[in-house]
Protein backbone atom coordinates (compact mmCIF):
# COMPACT_ATOMS: atom_id res chain seq x y z
CA UNK A 1 0.00 0.00 0.00
CA UNK A 2 1.70 3.30 -0.76
CA UNK A 3 1.68 6.37 1.60
CA UNK A 4 -0.83 9.31 0.34
CA UNK A 5 1.83 12.61 0.33
CA UNK A 6 0.14 15.82 -0.44
CA UNK A 7 1.89 17.34 -3.12
CA UNK A 8 1.24 19.70 -5.93
CA UNK A 9 4.44 19.90 -7.74
CA UNK A 10 4.65 23.15 -10.18
CA UNK A 11 7.54 23.50 -12.58
CA UNK A 12 9.27 26.69 -13.87
CA UNK A 13 9.68 26.12 -16.66
CA UNK A 14 10.53 29.95 -18.17
CA UNK A 15 13.31 30.75 -15.42
CA UNK A 16 15.02 26.99 -16.99
CA UNK A 17 14.62 27.70 -20.17
CA UNK A 18 16.61 31.23 -19.50
CA UNK A 19 19.26 29.23 -17.23
CA UNK A 20 19.56 26.62 -19.91
CA UNK A 21 20.60 29.83 -22.31
CA UNK A 22 22.72 31.10 -20.00
CA UNK A 23 23.43 28.32 -16.93
CA UNK A 24 24.45 30.78 -14.60
CA UNK A 25 25.25 30.11 -10.81
CA UNK A 26 23.04 33.31 -9.60
CA UNK A 27 20.11 34.52 -11.92
CA UNK A 28 18.09 37.94 -10.53
CA UNK A 29 15.17 38.77 -12.03
CA UNK A 30 12.75 41.37 -10.67
CA UNK A 31 8.86 41.02 -10.44
CA UNK A 32 5.92 42.48 -8.65
CA UNK A 33 2.70 40.89 -6.60
CA UNK A 34 0.54 42.74 -4.57
CA UNK A 35 2.00 45.97 -5.60
CA UNK A 36 5.09 45.27 -4.09
CA UNK A 37 8.08 45.02 -6.26
CA UNK A 38 11.15 42.28 -5.36
CA UNK A 39 13.83 40.65 -7.01
CA UNK A 40 13.90 36.80 -6.57
CA UNK A 41 17.29 35.57 -7.17
CA UNK A 42 18.15 31.72 -8.21
CA UNK A 43 20.56 30.56 -7.12
CA UNK A 44 22.09 27.20 -8.00
CA UNK A 45 24.41 26.18 -5.06
CA UNK A 46 21.37 26.70 -3.09
CA UNK A 47 19.00 25.29 -5.46
CA UNK A 48 16.22 27.98 -3.91
CA UNK A 49 14.57 31.23 -5.31
CA UNK A 50 15.45 33.92 -2.42
CA UNK A 51 12.78 36.55 -2.46
CA UNK A 52 14.37 39.96 -1.90
CA UNK A 53 11.34 43.13 -1.00
CA UNK A 54 12.81 46.04 -2.23
CA UNK A 55 12.18 49.27 -0.26
CA UNK A 56 13.77 52.96 0.42
CA UNK A 57 17.30 52.24 -1.73
CA UNK A 58 17.57 48.89 -0.11
CA UNK A 59 16.24 45.10 1.21
CA UNK A 60 13.82 45.67 3.93
CA UNK A 61 13.37 41.66 4.11
CA UNK A 62 14.08 38.44 2.14
CA UNK A 63 12.19 34.87 2.03
CA UNK A 64 14.22 31.47 0.86
CA UNK A 65 12.02 29.60 -1.12
CA UNK A 66 13.54 25.95 -1.87
CA UNK A 67 13.41 24.28 -5.12
CA UNK A 68 13.07 20.48 -5.88
CA UNK A 69 15.46 19.06 -8.43
CA UNK A 70 14.51 19.92 -12.03
CA UNK A 71 13.45 23.56 -11.23
CA UNK A 72 10.29 22.66 -9.64
CA UNK A 73 8.47 23.18 -6.34
CA UNK A 74 5.95 21.94 -4.23
CA UNK A 75 3.57 24.12 -3.66
CA UNK A 76 1.99 22.27 -0.45
CA UNK A 77 4.02 24.88 1.07
CA UNK A 78 2.99 23.63 4.72
CA UNK A 79 5.00 26.28 7.21
CA UNK A 80 6.52 28.16 4.61
CA UNK A 81 2.76 29.21 3.35
CA UNK A 82 2.62 31.52 6.24
CA UNK A 83 5.73 33.04 5.49
CA UNK A 84 4.93 33.71 1.91
CA UNK A 85 1.67 35.29 2.95
CA UNK A 86 3.06 37.65 4.97
CA UNK A 87 6.09 38.21 3.29
CA UNK A 88 3.72 39.14 0.17
CA UNK A 89 1.54 41.22 2.68
CA UNK A 90 -1.73 39.01 1.86
CA UNK A 91 -4.77 39.84 3.76
CA UNK A 92 -7.18 36.54 4.43
CA UNK A 93 -10.31 36.98 1.86
CA UNK A 94 -12.27 33.69 2.39
CA UNK A 95 -13.57 34.09 -1.06
CA UNK A 96 -10.65 34.95 -2.76
CA UNK A 97 -7.50 32.36 -1.17
CA UNK A 98 -4.17 32.97 -1.47
CA UNK A 99 -2.86 29.82 -3.82
CA UNK A 100 0.37 29.64 -3.95
CA UNK A 101 0.65 27.85 -7.33
CA UNK A 102 -1.12 30.78 -9.02
CA UNK A 103 1.59 32.69 -7.70
CA UNK A 104 4.44 30.49 -8.69
CA UNK A 105 2.73 30.49 -12.17
CA UNK A 106 2.64 34.32 -12.39
CA UNK A 107 6.14 34.62 -11.25
CA UNK A 108 7.52 32.38 -14.14
CA UNK A 109 5.23 34.13 -16.25
CA UNK A 110 6.35 38.17 -16.03
CA UNK A 111 9.72 37.85 -14.25
CA UNK A 112 12.29 40.06 -16.04
CA UNK A 113 15.81 39.29 -16.15
CA UNK A 114 19.04 40.68 -15.31
CA UNK A 115 22.70 39.01 -15.04
CA UNK A 116 24.00 41.71 -11.82
CA UNK A 117 23.13 42.82 -8.55
CA UNK A 118 21.80 46.57 -8.09
CA UNK A 119 24.24 48.19 -5.66
CA UNK A 120 21.39 47.72 -2.80
CA UNK A 121 20.98 43.67 -3.62
CA UNK A 122 25.19 43.88 -3.67
CA UNK A 123 25.23 45.52 -0.14
CA UNK A 124 22.52 43.24 1.30
CA UNK A 125 23.93 39.67 0.10
CA UNK A 126 27.65 40.53 1.03
CA UNK A 127 26.30 41.14 4.79
CA UNK A 128 24.22 38.34 5.11
CA UNK A 129 25.79 35.81 2.95
CA UNK A 130 28.89 36.91 4.81
CA UNK A 131 30.96 37.66 1.78
CA UNK A 132 34.48 38.46 1.66
CA UNK A 133 34.89 42.53 2.62
CA UNK A 134 31.51 43.37 3.41
CA UNK A 135 31.70 47.04 2.41
CA UNK A 136 33.16 46.81 -0.47
CA UNK A 137 30.12 46.46 -2.87
CA UNK A 138 31.14 48.42 -5.99
CA UNK A 139 33.17 46.89 -8.93
CA UNK A 140 36.55 47.77 -9.51
CA UNK A 141 38.80 45.54 -11.57
CA UNK A 142 39.81 42.52 -12.91
CA UNK A 143 43.13 41.16 -11.67
CA UNK A 144 44.82 38.16 -13.85
CA UNK A 145 46.97 35.96 -11.94
CA UNK A 146 47.99 34.10 -14.46
CA UNK A 147 51.62 34.11 -15.37
CA UNK A 148 52.62 37.01 -12.45
CA UNK A 149 53.74 36.87 -9.27
CA UNK A 150 50.86 38.54 -7.77
CA UNK A 151 48.89 35.75 -5.73
CA UNK A 152 46.28 33.81 -7.06
CA UNK A 153 42.39 33.92 -6.89
CA UNK A 154 40.96 32.97 -3.86
CA UNK A 155 37.96 31.17 -2.76
CA UNK A 156 36.29 33.90 -0.81
CA UNK A 157 36.69 36.34 -3.86
CA UNK A 158 35.30 32.84 -6.23
CA UNK A 159 32.27 33.09 -3.90
CA UNK A 160 31.68 36.77 -4.11
CA UNK A 161 31.91 37.30 -7.63
CA UNK A 162 29.78 34.37 -8.12
CA UNK A 163 26.45 36.17 -6.34
CA UNK A 164 27.34 39.43 -7.62
CA UNK A 165 29.24 39.14 -11.02
CA UNK A 166 27.45 35.62 -12.29
CA UNK A 167 28.75 35.97 -16.09
CA UNK A 168 32.11 36.59 -15.11
CA UNK A 169 32.11 33.72 -12.58
CA UNK A 170 30.49 31.93 -15.19
CA UNK A 171 33.36 32.39 -17.39
CA UNK A 172 36.09 32.66 -15.21
CA UNK A 173 35.57 30.14 -11.97
CA UNK A 174 38.69 27.92 -13.03
CA UNK A 175 40.85 30.42 -14.48
CA UNK A 176 42.98 32.21 -12.15
CA UNK A 177 41.60 35.91 -11.94
CA UNK A 178 39.84 37.80 -9.44
CA UNK A 179 37.81 40.68 -9.29
CA UNK A 180 38.74 43.80 -6.80
CA UNK A 181 35.51 45.72 -5.10
CA UNK A 182 35.67 49.00 -3.20
CA UNK A 183 34.17 50.27 -0.72
CA UNK A 184 34.86 53.65 -2.28
CA UNK A 185 31.45 54.92 -4.14
CA UNK A 186 34.07 57.73 -6.01
CA UNK A 187 36.61 54.76 -7.26
CA UNK A 188 33.95 52.55 -8.84
CA UNK A 189 33.92 51.43 -12.33
CA UNK A 190 31.45 50.28 -14.71
CA UNK A 191 30.85 46.49 -15.07
CA UNK A 192 32.45 45.88 -18.17
CA UNK A 193 29.20 45.11 -20.96
CA UNK A 194 30.50 41.59 -21.49
CA UNK A 195 29.42 41.02 -17.74
CA UNK A 196 26.10 42.97 -17.45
Amino acid sequence: MMAFMSTNLFKFYRLKREWQRDPLSTIFMDFSYNNIAFTVVYSTRENSLLLLKKGAKQVQAELIIPLLDDFQINTYLDGLYHDIVTFLEIEYNPNNKFKPFNFFKRFDDNFKIRSHAQISEVAYLNRTRKLEDPDAIFYYRIIPHEGKNNGHVTPTNLEKTSWLLPKFYARHKDDDISVAYTSDEHKARPIPQEYQ
